[in-house]
């Protein structure tokens, strides 16, 4: 039962991996459990930093956060068509309230800095 329910688990997180190639997207590959980057190694505004530097040259990327696929945008002119004239057809972004509570760090922080 357990062996089912851990397969269950790992396809329901890998199913979306191939869609950025499917869509000729430039991509980091994703990996089980934690998608393009391993949250263990650093804080997710470091590491989608180095992904951003790997694709400097491309105006977009995608990238897999968990088995949720991401499409991160390089480019200012896109992310401002994106963010103004089209914001009605990219409804899935996190608010500007939800990003700062998300990637700020907090006070918590210094306490993991401490261990």
């Amino acid at each position: 039962f357990f062996i089912a329910l851990l397969l269950l688990l790992y396809r329901y997180v890998t199913k979306n991996f191939g869609k950025w190639e499917a869509l000729g997207i430039p991509h980091m590959k994703g990996s089980f459990p934690f998608g393009s980057f391993n949250l263990m190694s650093g804080h997710i505004d470091t590491l989608t930093l180095e992904g951003h530097k790997k694709f400097a040259n491309e105006k977009y990327f995608g990238w897999f956060f968990g088995g949720a696929p991401v499409l991160a945008i390089n480019d200012p002119n896109l992310l401002k068509n994106i963010q103004v004239k089209d914001f009605d057809h990219f409804v899935d972004r996190l608010s500007a309230e939800t990003q700062k509570k998300l990637f700020s760090g907090g006070d918590l922080d210094k306490i993991w800095e401490l261990m």
